[in-house]
């Protein structure tokens, strides 16, 4: 009875057991299981049947396993070709090394279940979210510890429940397996505690394993090196931070060799698979994409709409309340805070994608959150009651757009100014699917060509016989290196319905023998119903994926698959060229 209670007494566990029923509730109803590795999770896990199941560096097996899996005509956007025509993974190999236990489970599981072993199927699609759930699970227990140990406090015990849902990490921890937030996340978690480790006593034996998580962060996103600036926020004060530096340099030969031991050991990885895929020891894997670092986003990435850290993530500007307090109780760590959110925010608004296609919240600063909210405890101490109450209103905020993300309710949350307020209204049924974003970044480098296919200024009234109109074709000269191409589409529309939904604007890039091809539908709208009886001006805008340089015609036209009657006028389409 006495073990019963305390289970009761401690919200993190029943927190856990709540999202893990909810997760796995969302995850294996239908055909939701398919949809666990997607995204960018295609380009992490592939490393794992084409190395160990296929043994194939063009991902050519492990494409055609995964396309009869899933079924339809499927592109993997993150294989790209080098200038040998090398097929090569741009993916980083961290999550594949975190995930290898797990697929091999999987792998030994289909076996005993006499299943073929493709590595795409619902047991090794199953064992993947095991896999995510297990490093979010044990991620969200050492963010508790670390709150605990940190500010032991009784209160603050329901302070860690209330922060997850406060923010994206409920979102990315339990819900989005296929990024890979909650497993660096987990890996600050055992880093955090390693650093207090050190902290106790400087062996060579902890260094090497400091190293060795160092280099699985690193392996699963390289600028989250910059965790190596907390550091001397884990350790304290000054006096800790120097006399740590203090015994490292006692034995700096040896001290060194056995953290760069360990560091090496695990990104050495990434040279032999890089070997493997191209014949090359060393590639720039992100070909056509970079930093913008003397033009950073600074005003989109903390206040817009669209992807506004502090409308985002609302419960960091507690966080920069808390710091504010830390500068007066403990100005070493408030600087090095600081020093650490100004470095990655300066590099994820210098990304040329600067808002990360987040379809919850900011996700870029996910797995930074275990130290960014931090100075809300501190906070919490001077200002408990005010504190309490502002991330319980944010909780409820969190809740809510939770439900609207994984209910399909709103599906994706980059806001706009006429929807960021309005979307909080779930209760109102004509809100579901309502809003639709249609912009995104500027591809990286210089624009070098702009083609504009169609500008009819003229009023031109859609009737139901429409099926197709405004259909513009532009050929794409090879050979080509390095270039990308996107699209922009400007128009007003005008309806008498009272709303517009079943019209698309069609985006068809393909080869001569169109055996390959991209397509895609982005339906005619920011809000279903705008433009009622009065004009209203949309742009559309996104890059045409063409990772292998493979197309020869692009064609954009308007697909009235709803025999709609509308206007439409100031219509303009244009194709650009960027090389970088």
């Amino acid at each position: 009875m006495r073990n019963i209670t305390t289970i009761i007494q401690k919200p993190i566990i029943w927190f856990a057991a709540v999202m893990i029923g909810i997760s796995l509730f969302q995850t294996l109803k239908g055909d939701n299981l398919k949809s666990v590795i997607r995204s960018d999770g295609s380009g992490y896990y592939a490393f794992l049947p084409a190395i160990f199941i296929y043994q194939d560096g063009t991902f050519t097996k492990s494409f055609q396993a995964e396309k009869e899996y899933l079924g339809g005509n499927i592109t993997q956007h993150y294989l790209y070709k080098d200038v040998d025509n090398n097929n090569y993974d741009k993916c980083f190999p961290g999550i594949a090394v975190l995930q290898a236990p797990f697929f091999g489970l999987a792998c030994v599981f289909s076996w005993l279940l006499n299943q073929p072993i493709t590595g795409y199927s619902d047991i090794f699609f199953l064992f993947y979210y095991l896999g995510s759930l297990f490093y979010a699970i044990i991620g969200l227990f050492l963010f508790d510890k670390f709150i605990r140990t940190s500010f032991p406090l009784e209160k603050t015990r329901w302070l860690v429940p209330l922060l997850y849902i406060s923010s994206p990490l409920v979102f990315y921890c339990f819900n989005s397996p296929s990024y890979s937030h909650n497993y660096s996340f987990f890996l600050f978690g055992l880093f955090t505690f390693q650093v207090v480790r050190l902290k106790e006593g400087v062996k060579k034996r902890r260094l090497f394993v400091l190293g060795f998580l160092l280099g699985i962060i690193f392996l699963i996103r390289p600028t989250n090196l910059l965790i190596l600036l907390m550091i001397p926020f884990i350790l304290g004060d000054s006096s800790a931070f120097l006399n740590f530096i203090k015994k490292v340099l006692e034995r700096k030969i040896k001290n060194t060799l056995f953290f760069s031991l360990g560091f090496f050991m695990v990104v050495s990885l990434l040279f032999f698979i890089w070997k493997w895929e191209t014949g090359n020891w060393i590639i720039w894997t992100y070909n056509g994409e970079g930093f913008n670092f003397l033009s950073p986003q600074i005003f989109s990435c903390l206040l817009s709409y669209r992807i506004g850290l502090f409308l985002q993530i609302p419960l960091l500007v507690l966080s920069f309340f808390g710091v504010l307090i830390l500068f007066f109780t403990n100005r070493f760590q408030a600087i090095f805070w600081s020093i650490y959110f100004i470095g990655n925010f300066w590099i994820f608004s210098s990304w040329w994608c600067w808002d990360f296609e987040s379809p919850f919240g900011n996700r870029p600063y996910t797995e930074h959150l275990f130290f960014l909210l931090i100075p809300i405890m501190h906070l919490f101490i001077k200002y408990r009651l005010i504190t309490f109450i502002s991330v319980f209103i944010f909780s409820l905020v969190g809740c809510i757009r939770y439900y609207e993300v994984t209910s399909g309710y709103m599906s994706n949350q980059r806001f706009t100014k006429d929807n960021y307020f309005e979307s909080l209204l779930f209760w109102k049924p004509q809100n579901a699917g309502r809003w639709n974003f249609t912009r995104s970044c500027v591809p990286f480098g210089k624009k070098n060509t702009e083609i504009t296919l169609l500008n009819e200024p003229k009023t031109k009234a859609i009737k139901m016989d429409d099926e197709f109109f405004y259909t513009v074709e532009a050929q794409l000269v090879k050979p080509r290196t390095n270039e990308r191409f996107a699209y922009r589409v400007e128009l007003e529309k005008k309806i008498t319905d009272l709303k517009l939904e079943g019209v698309y604007l069609i985006i068809d890039a393909r080869n001569k023998e169109k055996s390959k091809r991209f397509y895609k539908s982005v339906e005619l709208f920011n809000d279903k119903f705008e433009g009622r009886n009065k004009w209203k001006k949309l742009i559309f805008e996104d890059q045409i994926l063409d990772n292998f340089q493979e197309y020869d015609f692009v064609s954009l036209y308007f697909w009235n698959q709803s025999k709609k009657t509308f206007l439409i006028r100031n219509c303009k389409i244009v194709l650009e060229k960027y090389k970088g």
